[in-house]
């Protein structure tokens, strides 16, 4: 069976959970106070160890390897990440090396920011642009805040509510970046054709 995907954003208080399983993206609002803004996306609202719980689950039936990209992740995941973090493989480390390797021989540009989506698009693997974890970021505070202010999502005003849109984007843009760096620097798999 294919890996799992696994991409977290909100940083200490973890919000979205993207989950990339072959080609079937699946997003989680872990956050309560979200609910609302969930809801309005057509997305599922549960709790971080709850979904920890059934990666957990996963992982015993032998289905699947799980990738993560970089310690933001992993910080994000917080105390759950004892949990797991045996049985996940964070790939950031071994992706920037084999990436270094290609870069000596060859014309690929030094990056500014070790995020999944630059490796993609340094390899030709996509022309996506998304935005810095730290955008991100504001994003969700931004929506969080308003969604506090004015008691949930139906009253956010129009660009908060882009911003919510653009924050999941993004969260799926680097599930499947995640996903094309791995087959492309680590896994041997067969491309299709």
């Amino acid at each position: 069976m294919e890996p799992t995907y696994l991409h977290l954003d909100g940083g200490r208080r973890p919000a979205v959970l993207g989950l990339l399983y072959g080609n079937r993206f699946e997003q989680v609002v872990v956050d309560a106070e979200l609910g609302d803004a969930a809801l309005a996306k057509g997305l599922r609202l549960s709790s971080l160890p709850r979904e920890i719980e059934g990666l957990l689950h996963q992982l015993a039936s032998g289905s699947s390897t799980i990738f993560c990209f970089g310690a933001q992740t992993r910080q994000s995941l917080g105390k759950h990440a004892e949990i797991i973090q045996s049985r996940v493989f964070d790939a950031a480390d071994a992706i920037a090396e084999a990436y270094a390797a290609r870069r000596q021989g060859g014309q690929l540009p030094r990056l500014t920011r070790a995020e999944a989506t630059s490796y993609a698009r340094a390899l030709g693997l996509t022309t996506t642009r998304t935005s810095s974890r730290a955008v991100n970021n504001r994003r969700l505070r931004d929506v969080r805040e308003m969604i506090r202010r004015r008691g949930g999502h139906a009253a956010l005003t129009g660009t908060t509510k882009g911003k919510w849109t653009k924050l999941l984007m993004a969260n799926e843009e680097e599930c499947r970046a995640l996903q094309m760096i791995t087959r492309e620097l680590l896994l041997v798999m067969p491309k299709k054709q």
